[in-house]
This record gives C-alpha cells, structure tokens and sequence, in this order.
C-alpha cells in the first residue's frame, strides 16, 4: 500500500483505504496493548516471587547463624566437658579408687 495518492483514485477508494489502514492500526494498538498488560502482570508476579525468595533467603540466612551460633557453644561445650573429664582420670582419687573399681568390676562378673 503506498501512501501516494494516484490521480485516478477515486475519494471513496481513498477513503476505504484510509479506514483499512485505520483498523489495522487499532488492532495493531490492541494486540500490543494486550501483550503490554501480559507483561506487565508477569512482571508484577516475578516481582512478588523475587520478594519471596528474598524473604526466604534472609529467614534461611538467620537460620544459618543461629545454627551456628549453636555450634559454637556445642563446640565449647564439648572441650570444657573433655577438660574435666581428663582432669577426672589425673586427679588422685581417681587414681586412690582405681583397686575399689577394678574389684567392684570383678565382683560383678563373678555373680
């Protein structure tokens, strides 16, 4: 479709194809505005997924720390338990009852 007018074409045909080019037009705008709508709601709902993610990151990250944090203490926990259980078997009485266990031991297994 050329957009020269041609002397021979009459007003009616020039109207008909001004009116066709109008309605292509408006369909065009209809079809981009829809895909424009589309978009922007797809948009709008991986936003919303984004924010989630970012929530469940930031929870997943508090999560983490205090997990370890957790661990930590467990970790302390652990040593000062092994500390007094190593200062237990180098302490005298432990080593003065050593007979007294090793015949409580023995009496066990003989009855």
């Amino acid at each position: 479709m050329s957009s020269e007018k041609t002397p021979s074409m009459a007003p009616e045909q020039e109207l008909a194809q001004t009116r066709a080019k109008a309605n292509l037009l408006v369909a065009l705008y209809a079809h981009v505005t829809h895909d424009l709508e589309r978009l922007l709601r797809e948009r709008d709902s991986l936003r919303g997924e984004l924010d989630q993610a970012r929530g469940e990151a930031t929870h997943m990250r508090a999560e983490v720390q205090r997990l370890n944090n957790e661990l930590g203490q467990s970790s302390a926990r652990a040593i000062e338990l092994q500390q007094r259980h190593a200062a237990l078997l180098d302490s005298t009485s432990w080593r003065v009852t050593a007979p007294l266990r090793a015949l409580g031991r023995l009496l066990k297994r003989r009855s």
